[in-house]
């Protein structure tokens, strides 16, 4: 369960790094939506392999992910399609 929490909680923080670079602080000098997209794609990259540490963790394969985000993509899709 140490390993669990302590990668959860190493992708909680990065991605709240990805989010400082997106310029979502309408108050910084970086103008509003300036987004370092150099950046952002290493924090985001940090989230993805602390995500993918918690699958291997938990038996998952590429394959069970690749499913996963199917189904949540024609989920979503539907749900847009709805007017959800």
């Amino acid at each position: 369960m140490e390993f669990v929490r302590e990668q959860t909680l190493g992708a909680v923080a990065e991605l709240m790094e990805a989010l400082n670079e997106s310029g979502w602080k309408s108050w910084k000098s970086r103008g509003f939506g300036e987004t370092d997209k150099e950046r952002t794609a290493d924090e985001l990259a940090d989230v993805f392999i602390f995500v993918t540490n918690l699958a291997l963790a938990a038996g998952l394969t590429w394959r069970d992910l690749d499913g996963g985000i199917r189904r949540a993509w024609f989920k979503n899709d539907e749900r847009e399609k709805n007017g959800y």
